[in-house]
């Protein structure tokens, strides 16, 4: 249900129809002196088990600054363990049209506070988050590579240190144990870029000199092949994730093989999760990773995506 107040020296309220339409009433003509007119409304949206919005002002404090009067869009968030009803109630000051449905928050509320007061755990009051970072060393194990490779020696697992690992990148490097790099896979996954994968598209088309899309795994592929390294680059709009395989010419024989494995990551990407820093393993890697198909006098690593260097 939302509601609708005209500011003073006449206030009003309007509640929405079944249609979620709502129409405020005309003001009273006066009989001397200028016309009424509407200079201000304030717009609530409030329903059980999400945060509540106010046209206004925002959970979060400060003033809100994205409400138009035309074709606006509100999206209630589902409410967390971490929302305050204290602090909810404070942003919405409900007025007696919404007053009733916000009495049952009056009791949470006072319990948090007087948790607070004596200082007991709540919660509404959690310890510091624990840092998540991206792990994606499920999409491509050494078992898969030497299944569709032939190979049949060890492989080191480890990171990829040309971008940091975050919530958002993971860079996985599996080292051939006793090899060198061209018998190396390097798998590099970004899920929910900050910069949105619009920057890692462009990283893609730096780092693969000279090619273009293709349907191959999904509709934004890239394929790149040189005598030292195959690369497999593509695009999941639909997940927001995006990959870049690289792997050396003696471990992939040629680049359908790259392609090949591209088509089991892509396949796995369920397996993609968050896990927290702490457990992340092994410290980030100073192995070599396979060499990354780079334009013709420009760094071999791959640029990160802008905004997030």
């Amino acid at each position: 249900m939302a509601w609708s107040r005209r500011p003073a020296p006449t206030p009003a309220w309007s509640g929405t129809d079944r249609a979620g339409r709502y129409r405020i009433d005309e003001v009273p003509a006066r009989r001397r002196g200028p016309a009424p007119r509407l200079v201000g409304f304030t717009l609530f949206v409030y329903k059980r088990g999400y945060l509540a919005y106010r046209s206004d002002v925002p959970y979060d404090g400060g003033m809100r600054a994205d409400f138009v009067a035309r074709h606006n869009r509100i999206a209630l968030r589902k409410w967390s363990g971490t929302d305050s009803h204290a602090e909810h109630l404070l942003m919405l000051s409900p007025p007696p049209e919404i007053e009733r449905l916000t009495a049952w928050e009056r009791g949470p509320a006072n319990t948090a506070l007087l948790g607070r007061d004596r200082g007991t755990p709540t919660p509404e009051q959690p310890g510091p988050a624990a840092i998540e970072v991206l792990d994606a060393t499920a999409l491509l194990t050494p078992e898969e590579i030497r299944r569709r490779t032939g190979y049949t020696d060890a492989f080191q697992i480890g990171e990829l240190t040309d971008l940091a690992r975050t919530h958002f990148y993971h860079g996985v490097h599996l080292r051939a144990v006793d090899r060198e790099e061209r018998w190396d896979v390097g798998l590099r996954v970004w899920k929910d870029p900050p910069g949105g994968l619009q920057s890692v598209l462009e990283t893609f088309q730096a780092t693969l000199p000279g090619v273009e899309a293709t349907p191959e795994i999904t509709g934004e592929t890239y394929v790149f092949d040189s005598e030292s390294v195959r690369a497999v680059a593509f695009v999941d709009r639909e997940r927001s994730i995006a990959v870049l395989l690289t792997c050396g010419a003696m471990q992939c024989a040629d680049v359908e093989t790259a392609l090949v494995l591209a088509r089991h990551v892509h396949d796995s990407l369920d397996a993609l999760r968050m896990i927290p820093a702490d457990q992340a393993g092994t410290a980030p890697s100073t192995a070599r990773s396979p060499e990354t198909p780079a334009q013709p006098g420009a760094d071999a690593t791959p640029p990160a995506p802008a905004g997030d260097r």
